[in-house]
């Protein structure tokens, strides 16, 4: 995750485009500011094969190809964070799966399991078009929490529910 400071999105205009810049090392960039760009940030999917395993060296990289399309600007970040996500414990990583292979669609996912486990991921998507993007990861776990909300709303203790007869 490469963060600039307040104001500094400057690859909105391409994003929303899909025409944010890519390499073999980091092959997708998302535009990861949220809806308003108010936290101007880049998520970036690194292929761990490449040449540039170390965190300083994806850092030198990212912000040089950024710099090849947007100049000057692109060398005044404010903070980046390098985290393999297969390094991760509650991750899975195929390798064998190739890059530019999107996940399935799997919407029976996004049902709930008993009505108290919601579950989050782009893969949970019901809308094709938003499939395997980050945008739709943060929107199926935006889903998974109102969800739980709800469900924990409704199986909250009332006055008068079954029970009050123990409780007094």
């Amino acid at each position: 995750c490469l963060v600039y400071p307040d104001g500094k999105a400057f690859w909105r205009e391409a994003a929303a485009a899909g025409a944010l810049p890519t390499s073999a090392v980091a092959y997708e960039l998302y535009d990861s500011c949220g809806k308003d760009g108010e936290f101007p940030c880049l998520v970036a999917f690194v292929d761990r094969s490449a040449d540039c395993g170390e965190p300083a060296q994806v850092l030198d990289h990212i912000v040089e190809l950024l710099a090849s399309q947007y100049g000057e600007l692109a060398r005044q970040y404010a903070h980046f964070e390098f985290v393999p996500w297969a390094d991760e414990p509650f991750t899975t990583a195929n390798p064998e799966q190739p890059r530019d292979q999107m996940p399935s669609m799997q919407p029976e996912l996004a049902e709930g399991v008993d009505g108290v486990i919601f579950l989050a991921g782009t893969e949970t998507s019901s809308d094709a078009r938003s499939l395997g993007k980050l945008e739709s990861a943060v929107l199926s776990g935006a889903r998974a929490g109102r969800l739980a909300a709800e469900a924990a709303a409704a199986a909250a203790w009332r006055p008068g529910d079954a029970g009050d007869a123990h409780r007094a």
